[in-house]
């Protein structure tokens, strides 16, 4: 808790030292807008998270009990041939 104090209150100190600077170059000013378009665009999704009523949209970080582990799967013998490129890692859920 006391890290995120210092974390959040790092983070204003920053905020009024770049308010105070000019920023005059229209790719910085192009680059912050697209950030806070993008940051805003989150915000439903992550709401819940940052009022402590849901998980993060991401992974669990805790496995689910009601799931079974998933299996090794068995790769076939043409992977391990030298002259083929390796198999592609099979990819979790979006």
């Amino acid at each position: 808790m006391e890290r995120n104090r210092r974390l959040l209150e790092d983070v204003r100190k920053t905020e009024e030292l770049l308010s105070q600077s000019q920023m005059t170059d229209p790719h910085l000013l192009s680059l912050e807008t697209q950030y806070w378009v993008s940051v805003e665009a989150q915000i439903p999704t992550w709401q819940g998270s940052l009022l402590g009523t849901a998980p993060g949209p991401g992974p669990a970080l805790v496995p689910d009990p009601a799931r079974p582990p998933r299996k090794a799967q068995q790769r076939s013998a043409a992977a391990k041939d030298p002259s083929r490129p390796p198999l592609p890692r099979p990819r979790g859920p979006l």
